[in-house]
């Protein structure tokens, strides 16, 4: 029996050099080689010849610092909504945000009762209802340009609307000659691929044109994700921006009870590492380039909450999935992997 004993401690005290030696501790430590990448919402179209939305503003950061145990908000700004009452200007996107960055939304475009395109992250497109054409929107500086001028009943048609800007361009300017009376086109906006997918960002949508303007024309979009403008010859509304992209809704046509404006993309928020560096769980987690990638696309306010994780980061993040609500920050403990 004694022998017996004495064989079981010694094959014990071999499993536990052997664990000491395959298990190393590991504490994850503050890291400012976190990057950080937001988009608020695009702005909406706006009502009759009406201005393109302005895309939502883009902002970034290479070299945020994550504190283990520390809570950091998420907002994914809306899309701004084109009112459903005739005249009305588009609405501005929502602004979207992580801790202390903010992106904010787009410009609503003018409508014929507020013709000014409103200022936003890109602003919006003035309208061109009538003889008096309404003020651009302006762009914030660092995050998007100014929407477009309109053209008003009084230059040999009967008017258009400016398109939205965007992050890399001013809104174009609506047009009485080529073709007539056609909406300005929405500006150029930003492509990253920062979550491992190449992507369009704050586009501006066009503008909204007269019936000169052709049976087939429709003012262009800055990109595939904000929305062309109304035209009478094709389809009165504007078309939607693209959620997820922060692209600017298209202006509504010439018509005074259909040509309404249409909606903007909501926006997003995307933060990345190096792999293992930081251990968290929000959002959608991806891993590309040998980054791990966090993606956030609901509207409105995510609680993030810290907490300790007794698992290594790789697991906890394949078990955790992409429960909404949370970003769990690994705190400043020993992990074992």
């Amino acid at each position: 029996m004694l022998s017996l004993l004495r064989n079981t401690l010694a094959v014990f005290v071999v499993l536990v050099a052997i664990f000491a030696t395959a298990y190393i501790p590991y504490t994850y430590a503050a890291t400012s080689n976190v990057s950080v990448y937001i988009v608020g919402g695009g702005g909406a179209g706006g009502f009759k010849r009406g201005g393109g939305g302005g895309g939502g503003g883009v902002a970034t950061s290479t070299a945020f610092s994550i504190v283990p145990g520390k809570t950091y908000s998420v907002i994914v700004g809306g899309g701004g909504i084109a009112s459903s009452s005739t005249g009305s200007v588009g609405g501005n996107g929502g602004n979207s945000g992580f801790a202390t960055l903010i992106a904010l939304g787009g410009g609503g475009g003018g409508g014929v009762t507020a013709k000014n395109g409103q200022n936003g992250g890109s602003g919006g497109g003035a309208d061109g209802s009538d003889s008096t054409t309404g003020t651009v929107g302006s762009g914030t500086l660092g995050q998007g340009q100014n929407g477009g001028a309109a053209v008003g009943s009084g230059t040999g048609c009967s008017g258009a609307g400016g398109g939205g800007g965007g992050y890399a361009a001013t809104g174009g300017a609506a047009s009485a000659t080529t073709p007539p009376c056609s909406g300005g086109a929405g500006a150029n906006g930003t492509t990253s691929s920062i979550s491992g997918v190449t992507v369009d960002y704050g586009c501006g949508g066009g503008g909204g044109s007269s019936s000169a303007a052709g049976t087939n024309f429709r003012a262009a979009a800055g990109c595939s994700n904000a929305g062309q403008g109304g035209s009478p010859g094709v389809t009165l509304r504007g078309l939607a921006g693209i959620d997820g992209t922060g692209g600017g809704g298209g202006g509504g046509g010439d018509d005074s009870t259909n040509g309404f404006g249409a909606n903007g993309g909501s926006g997003i928020v995307i933060v990345t590492a190096p792999m293992n560096t930081i251990c968290a769980r929000g959002g959608v987690h991806l891993v590309s380039g040998g980054n791990d990638v966090w993606v956030f696309t609901t509207k409105g306010t995510t609680s993030l909450t810290s907490a300790f994780i007794t698992q290594p980061c790789s697991a906890v993040l394949i078990q955790g999935g992409s429960a909404s609500g949370h970003f769990l920050i690994q705190g400043g403990h020993t992990m074992i992997q």
